[in-house]
C-alpha cells in the first residue's frame, strides 16, 4: 500500500511529494550497478553490485559477479549471454528482498538499511568451512544433540562403545 502523499513547492516552483506520515518507513528499493567505482580490475572487468535504497539511505551489496563492459546490457541491467551469473545476481537480489519482508515478523519491528548488517554477520559465521571432524567427534555430537530422546542407559551403552 502506497503512502498517502500530498504536493510540496520547493525552489524553483518544483513539484516533490512528501508523504504524510514522516515516521513510517518505505519499502527498500533495489537496483543492479555495474561498475559503480568506475575502476576496471587487471582482467578488465568491473564488478556487479546491488543496491538497497531505503528513506535517503544507499547499501551496496556483492555479487560476486564481474564482467567486461562490453557483456553489459545497460537497458536491461543484465550481463549478456551469461544465464549463470544473472541467475546468481537475482538469487543474490531475491535474498535481500526476503530478509527485509521477513524481519518485521522475525524481529516486530520496522526494517531499516543498517538490519542488513545482521545478515552479513550471518554469513560470515555460515561462509566458514568447518574444519573436518572425524567419525567418534561426530558421534559423540549426534550422541550429546540426542541425549534429551533417548535413555541415559543407551546413551552411555553408546559412548563407552565408542570409546566416547
Amino acid at each position: 500500500m502506497l503512502p498517502v502523499c500530498y504536493p510540496i513547492l520547493g525552489p524553483l516552483s518544483s513539484i516533490s511529494l512528501q508523504p504524510l506520515t514522516k515516521n513510517k518507513l518505505i519499502m527498500a528499493t533495489y537496483r543492479i550497478i555495474f561498475n559503480r567505482k568506475k575502476q576496471l580490475d587487471q582482467e578488465g572487468k568491473a564488478l556487479v553490485q546491488i543496491e538497497a535504497y531505503q528513506n535517503g539511505k544507499r547499501r551496496y551489496f556483492l555479487t560476486e559477479v564481474y564482467g567486461r563492459p562490453d557483456q553489459w546490457d545497460v537497458k536491461r541491467h543484465v550481463v549478456k549471454h551469461d544465464a549463470l551469473a544473472n541467475k546468481r545476481i537475482q538469487s543474490k537480489r531475491q535474498e535481500l528482498e526476503t530478509f527485509e519482508l521477513m524481519f518485521p515478523k522475525i524481529h516486530g519491528r520496522q526494517f531499516t538499511l543498517d538490519d542488513f548488517a545482521l545478515i552479513a554477520d550471518e554469513q560470515k559465521i555460515t561462509n566458514e568451512p568447518e574444519p573436518p571432524k572425524s567419525f567418534s567427534k561426530y558421534l559423540r555430537e549426534q550422541l550429546r544433540l540426542d541425549q534429551v530422546s533417548i535413555e541415559l542407559d543407551t546413551f552411555s551403552f553408546h559412548c563407552k562403545k565408542c570409546d566416547i
